[in-house]
């Protein structure tokens, strides 16, 4: 089924398993074989704790035997049996169908009854491993397996297992073998194509969630970027309730309005974060919350700004998108559950590269604002031809954006935090930094 030959199939108490085996290379561990004990090149391990929960799988790739220590006091059978273990990939709670069984032994080998009541899932699914090996997606059917390969979704690894590849790989199965329907798991709407779906991790990785099948969904771009690195929890109140927004569909010269049809879901407003909350957690000032002086809100200051800017919309669009930067951390809380949020935050989410032939006198004609330097790169803002221009900087690489500052978000820490991150608009920064802190 896992795509070798097994033979058995054993669980092992993790304890057990790592105090008495020793790492050899990548992925790999040798594990002397106790007396009584047997295992054979083929067999699947699994490795639980102390409340019977899987966490570890691996494959015997190796037995053989070796001079054990009886061997310098002379006795006459010093040969020690030993395996190696490979492809040791971690296993998530909640990623495996839990099983009923209940182990109190260390080492236990699975029979017809114990394998069922283990892992009901092993006569009728497949385990599906990330590209690397070192964590289970989940478990698949026959059928889903045979048709991701068809699509390219999986792949078969030399070593026998079935690996879902990086990139874009899980957002296509969901939609393409489990049939996921393109619809927005953070604000209920409906996404337009595939190609603009992004996989949003449920439980953030950076919040201890795994990199895997079963904690992705799909999610528009702005949407993820809203949400941050808040966990399930946090990040309802943020997004309009569905079936209250309602999409503008034009025709023939006219425009009518529909609703989305989907129920809607109370979004109640959270008590905002403090700033001096915020500082300290960034161990920077906040201040009072202002843009320092001299910096003039985007929204003001694009009348001339390359691709456009509130000009292009209407009057009232504008005004309401300067009200959104012009609000401190209380009234952006508030506002942030608005109706139609975040769709008509959609261009203060965004943010716009310069043009090539620009970038040399910005860099040269700048004011400097703020920056700051962490695992994600040197982050520079900078005030030029009434704009704040940021400066991305990866080794000899320079990336130039125009953003639209926010009042409630100070330069230092609006720079502090993509340090740290990484580049984002400076409401995707806030909207993250309020659920980060509440």
């Amino acid at each position: 089924m896992q795509g070798v030959v097994l033979l058995n199939v054993y669980v092992i108490e993790e304890g057990l398993f790592f105090r008495t085996s020793m790492p050899i290379g990548d992925q790999q561990r040798l594990l002397l074989i106790p007396s009584g004990k047997s295992l054979a090149a083929g067999d699947c391990v699994f490795l639980r704790d102390a409340e019977g929960r899987l966490n570890w799988v691996a494959d015997v790739l190796f037995v053989g035997d070796t001079e054990g220590p009886e061997a310098w006091s002379g006795a006459e059978d010093a040969r020690a049996r030993f395996a190696i273990f490979g492809w040791l990939a971690r296993i998530h709670p909640g990623v495996l169908p839990q099983g009923r069984a209940k182990f109190h032994s260390n080492w236990v080998l699975l029979n017809r009854r114990t394998l069922a009541t283990a892992l009901p899932w092993w006569e009728d699914g497949v385990l599906v491993y990330h590209s690397t090996l070192r964590l289970v997606e989940g478990v698949l059917t026959a059928g889903e397996v045979e048709k991701g390969e068809s699509i390219g979704c999986l792949v078969r690894h030399p070593s026998g297992h079935w690996c879902i590849p990086h990139g874009e790989a899980r957002k296509r199965f969901l939609i393409k073998v489990r049939n996921v329907p393109l619809i927005c798991r953070l604000c209920g709407s409906p996404i337009p194509s595939p190609e603009e779906a992004t996989q949003d991790h449920i439980i953030p990785v950076s919040q201890g969630g795994p990199d895997t099948l079963s904690n992705v969904q799909l999610a528009h771009r702005i949407c993820n970027e809203a949400k941050g690195n808040a966990l399930p929890e946090q990040y309802p109140a943020f997004f309009t309730p569905p079936g209250d927004i309602q999409v503008e569909a034009k025709g023939r010269g006219r425009s009518r309005r529909r609703s989305r049809g989907i129920a809607a879901v109370q979004a109640v407003a959270r008590p905002a974060a403090a700033p001096a909350r915020v500082a300290e957690a960034a161990a920077i000032p906040v201040g009072n919350g202002k843009a320092p002086v001299g910096v003039v809100p985007a929204a003001t200051a694009i009348a001339g700004a390359e691709g456009g800017g509130p000009g292009d919309r209407g009057d009232a669009a504008a005004a309401w998108l300067a009200e959104i930067q012009q609000c401190g951390w209380q009234e952006l809380m508030a506002r942030a559950g608005e109706q139609g949020w975040a769709a008509r935050t959609a261009e203060l989410r965004t943010l716009q590269q310069i043009r090539r032939g620009r970038i040399a006198a910005a860099l040269a004609e700048g004011r400097p604002i703020a920056e700051a330097t962490g695992p994600k790169g040197r982050f520079r803002l900078l005030e030029w031809d009434g704009q704040t221009v940021l400066v991305e900087e990866h080794g000899n690489r320079q990336t130039l954006h125009l953003v639209r500052m926010m009042d409630a978000l100070t330069p230092e820490v609006y720079v502090w935090y993509l340090s740290r991150f990484g580049r984002a608009a400076p409401l995707t920064v806030a909207m993250a930094l309020m659920a980060l802190f509440n």
